[in-house]
């Protein structure tokens, strides 16, 4: 049963950015993948890689969150799950909270990234944990097992979901297609249960006013009431293995929303007026398997193809066209201003512009990581993060 919770605010989600070029987020600060107001030289990596400090995490695929001077990660060691804090200049280790959870079979650890928001860190472990701790001394603020307490059924691959915010709430990819949660207390909101969801992230939007939230079922993408998580709109969108693990990407104001998905199903651009859902288009051009994309202008820059092998894109976003590809293999990446970081799955470091006319390389370095790497790199206060399932990780300047 839907719990009906009235949140009063109209603020935009862009209100929500930190007034530094922290990454507090998933996707950093407005969930897009792009990082806001930093100061660095892309061109800092032509040679070798300047690395400040590293570290090993235990096994998983949690980026990072960078909020404060402080970095937040998770990494699964001796079948428990671990939230860390570091110091950013220094990467010292502050303070680390775990809980119990196995470290899995051959994808090992936590599939979801740590975010912040109001001195409160979360965490959401691969068995349905959702764990909240206060950001200064790690010290547990609340803690709930989905599964258990919620009814929510595990993925094939386990929970995905990195957390999101929209004002006090705290939402996952979790049930038939998400749940909310208040984020100070536990206390549910809303629960959409009766089924599995997906591996991507709830992303909160606003559309003329109101608030939405759009969501990747098990074969359905929704966009939702944001205020008690009831549907407005769905359009089928089933793929091979039931897997949707790249985010969808809300353009134009809340009026069109981008989806892609992995094993050749391809993307579309969504029309929205607030009450229903209308494809404007739809194509094989870019097929990601769980890297999300990013959009620069009026064109979107992504990878097509699955782990193991893949090209980087460059799609018109009003047709859907394909301006051009680069056979440079799987990965994920960020953007900043008009340049895009894309870090290799096998370690390497590849930044080039955004540019329509072509993919035209910047600078390229190993970033001194074994494969595998399917994590997004991080670029926050002129450092860049980087970091393998084993756990590895590094913190790299490229602020000169």
């Amino acid at each position: 049963m839907l719990k009906k919770y009235l949140l009063v605010f109209f603020v935009s989600l862009g209100s929500l950015s930190s007034l530094a070029s922290d990454w507090p987020f998933w996707r950093g600060s407005d969930m897009d993948g792009i990082a806001k107001g930093e100061k660095w030289n892309p061109e800092s990596i032509k040679t070798e890689v300047k690395v400040l400090w590293k570290g090993d995490m235990g096994a998983g695929y949690s980026m990072v969150a960078v909020k404060d001077s402080k970095v937040y990660t998770m990494g699964n060691k001796d079948d428990n799950d671990i939230i860390y804090c570091f110091e950013e200049k220094t990467g010292k280790k502050l303070w680390e909270y775990s809980f119990k959870c196995k470290g899995g079979g051959s994808y090992p650890g936590p599939r979801s990234s740590p975010v912040i928001k109001d001195g409160l860190v979360f965490g959401f472990g691969r068995d349905g944990d959702l764990v909240c701790v206060e950001s200064e001394k790690g010290t547990l603020k609340w803690a709930k097992n989905l599964q258990k307490e919620c009814g929510a059924k595990n993925l094939e691959w386990s929970f995905a979901s990195s957390p999101s915010f929209d004002g006090d709430m705290v939402m996952v990819n979790a049930g038939e297609h998400g749940m909310a949660f208040d984020m100070k207390t536990g206390k549910s909101l809303w629960e959409n249960k009766g089924g599995v969801g997906n591996y991507s992230s709830v992303v909160p939007f606003g559309y003329k006013g109101k608030r939405f939230v759009a969501v990747f079922g098990k074969s359905d993408f929704y966009v939702l009431n944001a205020l008690d998580g009831s549907e407005v709109d769905k359009v089928p969108w089933k793929t091979k293995y039931e897997i949707n693990a790249a985010d969808p990407l809300v353009l134009d104001e809340g009026s069109k929303i981008f989806i892609t998905s992995g094993y050749g199903h391809g993307c579309a651009l969504l029309k929205f007026d607030g009450k229903s859902l209308v494809k404007e288009w739809e194509n094989t051009n870019m097929s990601s398997h769980f890297s999300s994309p990013v959009t620069i202008g009026k064109h979107i820059y992504g990878v097509d193809g699955n782990a193991g092998g893949g090209r980087l894109v460059c799609l018109d976003v009003a047709t859907g066209s394909l301006k051009w590809k680069e056979n440079i293999g799987f990965g994920a990446l960020v953007a900043a201003d008009d340049k895009i970081i894309f870090l290799h799955e096998k370690g390497e470091i590849f930044i080039f512009k955004a540019d329509t006319s072509g993919y035209k390389e910047i600078a390229r370095a190993k970033s001194g990581l074994g494969a595998t790497c399917w994590n997004m790199p991080v670029l926050s206060n002129g450092r860049l993060y980087c970091r393998n399932e084993k756990g590895q990780f590094v913190c790299i300047d490229v602020s000169k």
